[in-house]
């Protein structure tokens, strides 16, 4: 038994992914616990679907996802991760095409926040060119006017896709909660899944500037919200930047100071994830070209 109202104690964002309730049944009861003491205490509720064909069936995810789903203010998910653990279809989706029919991710949103009852839905497009090359972009519904979003689009050259999908939910929560409109935040997470896939190992070691300086958006000082803006979410430390950083050596790079990367204040997160991280920070590789 968890002490849920201590845990969750001035917590601002719940976030959980599908791989936590697919470990076994005793982890799925601990992970609806959370989800309902999260709400009870104020907090908002973000579920990555994630679904992992490994981990369990197309009916089980669907028995255990669709009533998570219910309690959530935000989904995340992939065309794959809608279909198999809600059961819904994308029409034309085709990851390996040159183009997504985007108007197909929009009627699926819609129907995913109508019938769940979900205030936003983020949609990540991934169109595989080749094993190393893929184009990266995202779609957001927004229930509450019914406003659809959709993002820039990056040509990236992969290095490592791990922590691609939880680099896009951290920066969609890390911009809503600082404020952001959903429309921006929709670009920021993108631009930071799109740098992570570039970088070797779990984590995606980049500035907040930096994400912003790839995205285009508004710096990281000029947020919305008055209680989030200042040195909480400024980025920390002087000197060389983050890019600087990154074509020095791992050796080099490891005796200095690093710049702390972009993280959401007063966020519980439930991964299901390794919690080792690769520690070094590889040379800059040039993997990521904006597309028109």
């Amino acid at each position: 038994m968890f002490a849920w109202p201590v845990i969750f104690d001035g917590a601002a964002w719940f976030h959980v992914t599908g791989i936590t309730p697919a470990l076994g049944a005793p982890v799925a009861d601990c992970t609806r616990e959370a989800i309902e003491a999260a709400r009870a205490a104020g907090a908002r509720v973000s579920i990555d679907l994630n679904y992992r064909k490994k981990l369990w069936t197309e009916a089980r995810a669907r028995e255990v996802m669709r009533p998570l789903t219910a309690m959530a203010d935000v989904v995340i998910a992939n065309e794959e991760d809608i279909q198999s653990s809600l059961g819904l279809d994308v029409s034309g989706a085709n990851v390996t095409a040159a183009t997504l029919e985007v108007a197909g991710y929009r009627k699926v949103a819609e129907r995913v926040a109508q019938e769940f009852g979900v205030k936003l839905v983020a949609v990540t497009l991934r169109e595989s060119h080749s094993a190393s090359r893929n184009g990266w972009s995202a779609v957001l519904y927004d229930a509450a006017g019914g406003a659809f979003h959709q993002s820039q689009s990056y040509d990236v050259t992969l290095i490592d896709r791990i922590g691609g999908g939880d680099s896009f939910a951290a920066g969609l929560i890390y911009g809503l909660v600082s404020g952001r409109t959903p429309e921006a935040s929709l670009r920021f997470a993108v631009a930071a899944s799109a740098l992570k896939q570039t970088i070797p190992g779990d984590f995606n070691r980049v500035s907040a500037a930096e994400v912003d300086r790839l995205a285009g958006a508004m710096p990281v000082d000029e947020c919305n919200d008055e209680h989030h803006r200042g040195s909480r979410l400024r980025v920390q430390g002087s000197g060389p930047s983050e890019f600087e950083r990154f074509r020095r050596s791992s050796r080099e790079a490891r005796r200095q100071s690093a710049t702390k990367p972009f993280a959401t204040p007063n966020c519980a997160v439930m991964t299901g994830q390794s919690p080792h991280a690769e520690r070094r920070r590889p040379g800059w590789p040039a993997g990521i070209s904006r597309q028109p």
